[in-house]
């Protein structure tokens, strides 16, 4: 099933809305987002105990429960998951390899592997929370199954988003990293989720 979902204009008039750029103003939270990215960043090619380590610091700062027993499984193959984490900084994963990866550090739920994903290529992924899906949607919220899914994260969000970037005019991001001192060294991706998710509705 298709769900209509917004394109860079709608963005645009997104990131004009006054409450938006208030919050994007007045945002804390980018100083704790820039020291966990340096973190990552600091890894060149991760490591399991790195991919434990960032997946605590990640989900301690959005909170999501961690499956422990799907981490420490003895059926999992480490040495592919690491493969496939550190090919994400080179190329976007398949749906079935997300899939894979969420079935083990997010039971399932595209939006707890987000966050991780974004730290170890913020160039690549985004975050994909309710507050985003709610403005991304247009507040037209598929049922929590499809939108948490794998497939509408892959499909419906990380491929037509970055499809909107080739054009490096097609969203005002200069304004919004004007807006915030700790945003001018995020990547362009990060800028469009900060808008989507500072544009929710009270």
């Amino acid at each position: 099933m298709k769900f209509k979902f917004i394109g860079p204009d709608d963005w645009n008039l997104l990131s004009e809305n006054k409450n938006t750029i208030e919050r994007i103003s007045s945002d804390k939270v980018s100083v704790v987002y820039l020291q966990l990215l340096d973190q990552f960043n600091s890894w060149n090619n991760l490591s399991w105990n790195n991919l434990i380590f960032g997946i605590h610091a990640v989900y301690g700062w959005m909170p999501t429960m961690i499956d422990v027993e799907a981490l420490s499984s003895e059926n999992i193959n480490r040495n592919y998951i690491l493969k496939l984490f550190n090919e994400s900084r080179e190329r976007y994963l398949l749906t079935e390899e997300l899939e894979l990866l969420a079935r083990i550090f997010s039971k399932n739920r595209a939006v707890g592997l987000s966050k991780l994903l974004h730290f170890i290529s913020p160039d690549r992924y985004m975050i994909w929370d309710s507050r985003v899906q709610s403005a991304y949607y247009q507040m037209t919220l598929p049922n929590y199954n499809y939108w948490s899914s794998t497939y509408a994260f892959n499909n419906d969000y990380i491929l037509p988003v970055n499809d909107w970037l080739h054009d490096t005019t097609s969203v005002n991001e200069l304004k919004i990293r004007n807006l915030n001192k700790y945003l001018s060294k995020v990547s362009r991706l990060r800028i469009l989720e900060i808008v989507l998710f500072n544009s929710y509705k009270f």
